[in-house]
């Protein structure tokens, strides 16, 4: 993984979360381990676009080389419940 994304989750006009990716899963490039402004931790999959709040395990690869930000947002309809 290069850098880190910042990606924000509106929940409604006036409820936001802003992610950090901090990882990515082992076996699959396209899911993103996100950490919420929250404090919880998310999984992203980049194809269908939607974030789903998870438990981390030894699944993800956690990056901890330096982070370059970057902003990505989601839409309401992409956002797991």
């Amino acid at each position: 993984m290069n850098g880190t994304a910042t990606l924000t989750r509106h929940r409604s006009s006036s409820d936001t979360v802003e992610f950090q990716v901090i990882g990515e899963l082992r076996d699959d490039l396209h899911h993103l381990l996100l950490l919420g402004s929250d404090g919880h931790s998310y999984g992203y999959d980049i194809i269908s676009g939607e974030i789903r709040e998870l438990e981390p395990d030894d699944s993800w690869a956690v990056d901890v080389v330096g982070h370059v930000a970057q902003r990505l947002e989601a839409t309401a309809g992409k956002l797991a419940t």
